[in-house]
């Protein structure tokens, strides 16, 4: 509270200095004036010049007791109790008010900012953990089909993934426009909207494959198994895999929770993360999250697939 005060305060002195210098003019004018009445116009004239005798004749020099006299006048003003009643005026009444609504408008954006940004963490928990839940089920659908396990534990897989994959489209509907919103696109920098427009169409293209891919063996065995489901929308010299599209889409998630998620410490900063992390996070998110990746067009050193 003190701080915040202290930099309106700092920004806005010289329209405190204006009112004050204004209050104390009209006090003075008001002192003078008064002062004038009361010794008469003539005697007030004559009391402000000094006559004194030059080769040239007369002429008017300042009073030597001018200095004196204003002193004095200044002296009586600071003491006077209706001076100080005005100057407390000012200060409680009107720029008291002032920087109070300052403070008020300040905490209101600050309320905002940070209300706008638990919206958009929310979002982001969400879309994660929906995420998370559905590459889960993903591979373990996609080893259950490579490992040719029973038509039982087949249907039970198929059936959590289904309800996974439902919920994750789920989430990007609901919670994708929250985060554009937020994070509209600006000029040569990473566009939520994108890379969420991305996510969807590759987990499009994920869920034919794991439904749909065709079991093919594999040239070397991994965990086990002999074989990996193939993506069929693919030709069979590209070969792309069930898992190459999950961990293309995993890593593109991954990616884009770091760089969207803001930090507590800078809701009010006007930042995500830290300008480092930002700079090299939002180039990662423009290679991993390009859809030709995602699909699997090119591999995972950008080549394309022939």
């Amino acid at each position: 509270m003190l701080q915040a005060l202290k930099d309106t305060l700092s920004q806005q002195w010289m329209l405190i200095a204006r009112c004050m210098a204004i209050g104390l003019s009209l006090w003075a004018a008001f002192e003078a004036f008064r002062e004038y009445l009361r010794g008469g116009a003539e005697s007030s004239v004559l009391s402000l010049r000094w006559r004194t005798l030059t080769r040239k004749g007369f002429r008017i020099a300042p009073d030597p007791k001018q200095g004196r006299r204003r002193r004095r006048l200044v002296d009586r003003l600071s003491r006077h109790p209706a001076v100080l009643v005005i100057l407390g005026f000012l200060l409680s009444g009107i720029v008291g008010t002032w920087v109070t609504h300052l403070l008020d408008q300040q905490q209101r954006e600050r309320e905002s900012m940070a209300k706008s940004m638990d919206t958009v963490r929310s979002s982001m928990d969400d879309l994660s953990a929906a995420f998370s839940d559905y590459f889960n089920r993903s591979v373990a659908f996609v080893n259950l089909r490579e490992s040719d396990a029973t038509q039982p534990l087949l249907s039970a897989a198929r059936a959590d993934y289904e309800t996974a994959y439902d919920k994750w489209q789920q989430r990007l509907t609901v919670d994708g426009p929250n985060i554009q919103e937020r994070y509209p696109a600006p000029e040569n920098d990473v566009s939520a909207g994108v890379v969420i427009g991305n996510l969807r169409a590759a987990s499009g293209f994920v869920n034919d494959c794991v439904e749909q891919g065709k079991l093919r063996e594999r040239k070397v065995p991994v965990r086990g198994s002999n074989y990996h489901v193939v993506c069929t929308d693919t030709s069979a010299a590209a070969e792309i895999t069930a898992d190459d599209r999950l961990i293309a889409t995993g890593v593109c998630m991954n990616l884009f929770m770091i760089l969207m998620r803001p930090n507590p410490n800078n809701d009010y900063a006007g930042r995500r993360v830290s300008d480092i992390v930002w700079k090299t996070t939002a180039k990662q998110v423009k290679d991993y999250c390009d859809v030709r990746r995602l699909l699997g067009v090119v591999d995972a050193s950008g080549k394309e697939r022939h």
